[in-house]
């Protein structure tokens, strides 16, 4: 957590639109794509305990820890003590478990009720009380409201139940109680996407083009170890992860005994493979969105990691899991996640009275309005007119492709830069794009290049205008 770095776009975005007043802040709420249940929790973090880089992101770490001490809580009772420890030591050196719980972003807490969700689903299964009833649809209510994504877990449970010829019993209760938790998820969903109607939110939304490249194999993988670790560790780990999981697929066909809590492993099959097989057939193999299934992959791993008799090769398994993920865990804590200095430091050296910054997507021009404070106005790429102001732009179309004409662009670009003698345009990627071809073509001169540390791989490129007297030759720098 000391060395994440700055604070990214969707960590800002977190922060922005969690405060404000009460009927500016639910107005938002609706125009953003996901429930607002982490954005009310940080809400209320930042009135009691304030707003500084390490207290904001401490947040995230206790549902990190939350999640552990459940999940362990919840295994020891269930299971045998070891391996509650072995799931619980491989779950908290998991890599994106780690990363997630230090990102100022909803995953920890997403991660942390989805586990709730499965300790009180599994004590309705088995005692079919009314509190725990009460306890369960509270648990979906709550989980429902933290991500979108997070509908693929009682989704799961609802078909594990409704394919489990013992517990069938308690199907319509389990309908019943995930019924209740979508009703009152229907307060906030419906008048959001009405909200959106009529907009181009619905038809050109990130969530319609979230494909990412890979397979489901990177996609599992990419829950336990930090993407720089080396090929040969990744590939191991997938041998024995793969291994691992038959194994435990084939022993719970070869014995299913109630006493040997045959039926819970049927659960948490499901609550492993739905969102996978789910995010396989969008093509979305981003981690991020299954990060809520990793307790239960990590069940299944270690499920089949003792069913091997022989307990020198079982620890020396464990050593090298344990051992891959240790070393991939220290690259994740140690690692410089966002640094944005250099290109701020960039700005201040080359700044005139009457430059410009210009960043696209558009909806970082919040993050560095955060990070730099000096003359220049910083605008985001946006060229088209409407009358929303730059919140509520930020709130409808964050991570969109904003569709605009020629002309519209032109006119735009023209208009903005009529008295600028300097410009800064920050964008993600270091190839020259329509903005760039236009300020060449325009005669603009390139003299200066840097780009920020970490893994967000902003880049930022000086132009001095045409007529800028300073302007000689160009050269290139590249800043660290």
């Amino acid at each position: 957590m000391l060395h994440r770095g700055s604070f990214w776009f969707d960590e800002v975005f977190s922060i922005t639109f969690s405060q404000g007043s009460w009927k500016e802040t639910l107005y938002y709420w609706l125009l953003e794509t996901n429930p607002p249940l982490h954005m009310l929790f940080l809400r209320t973090w930042i009135w009691l305990l304030g707003q500084g880089t390490i207290l904001l992101r401490l947040s995230s770490l206790i549902f990190g820890l939350g999640a552990i001490a459940i999940f362990y809580h919840w295994l020891q009772k269930k299971f045998t003590v070891e391996t509650a420890l072995i799931a619980t030591l491989l779950f908290s050196l998991a890599d994106l478990h780690i990363y997630q719980s230090t990102e100022l972003r909803v995953y920890s807490l997403l991660c942390f009720l989805a586990i709730l969700s499965f300790v009180f689903f599994d004590r309705l299964i088995n005692k079919p009380k009314t509190i725990n009833y009460f306890l369960y649809g509270a648990a979906q209510t709550l989980l429902l409201y933290s991500h979108l994504t997070a509908l693929l877990i009682p989704a799961g449970q609802l078909l594990a139940v409704w394919l489990d010829k013992k517990n069938i019993s308690h199907w319509k209760k389990i309908v019943l109680s995930n019924l209740a938790a979508g009703f009152l998820f229907a307060i906030w969903f419906l008048p959001a996407v009405l909200n959106k109607l009529h907009t181009d939110t619905i038809s050109h939304g990130w969530f319609f083009d979230i494909k990412q490249g890979g397979n489901i194999l990177f996609s599992l993988l990419g829950n336990f170890i930090n993407e720089n670790s080396l090929p040969s560790i990744a590939t191991g780990l997938a041998i024995i992860f793969l291994s691992l999981i038959g194994i435990s697929i084939v022993e719970y066909f070869k014995n299913q005994s109630p006493e040997n809590n045959q039926a819970i492993k049927f659960y948490l099959f499901f609550w492993g493979v739905v969102p996978i097989t789910f995010a396989a057939f969008l093509g979305n193999f981003g981690s991020k969105f299954i990060l809520f299934s990793l307790p239960a992959i990590i069940l299944l791993i270690v499920s089949g990691l003792q069913k091997i008799n022989n307990q020198k090769i079982k620890m020396l398994i464990l050593i090298i899991i344990s051992g891959s993920m240790l070393s991939s865990a220290v690259l994740t804590v140690l690692d410089t996640q966002f640094n944005y200095q250099p290109i701020t430091e960039l700005i201040k050296k080359y700044e005139t009275k009457n430059s410009l910054i210009l960043i696209e997507p558009f909806h970082a021009a919040l993050t560095f309005k955060q990070l730099y404070h000096g003359q220049a106005p910083i605008i985001g790429v946006y060229p088209r007119t409407d009358n929303y102001s730059e919140k509520e732009r930020i709130a409808r179309f964050n991570w969109q492709l904003i569709g605009v004409k020629r002309q519209e662009f032109e006119n735009w670009i023209t208009n903005l830069t009529t008295s600028t003698d300097r410009l800064f345009y920050i964008h993600y990627t270091a190839s020259q794009g329509h903005l760039t071809n236009w300020l060449l073509a325009s005669g603009w001169q390139q003299i200066s290049f840097g780009e920020s540390l970490g893994n967000d791989d902003m880049y930022i490129f000086v132009y001095d205008a045409p007529n800028h007297l300073t302007t000689s030759t160009t050269r290139s720098a590249k800043v660290y």
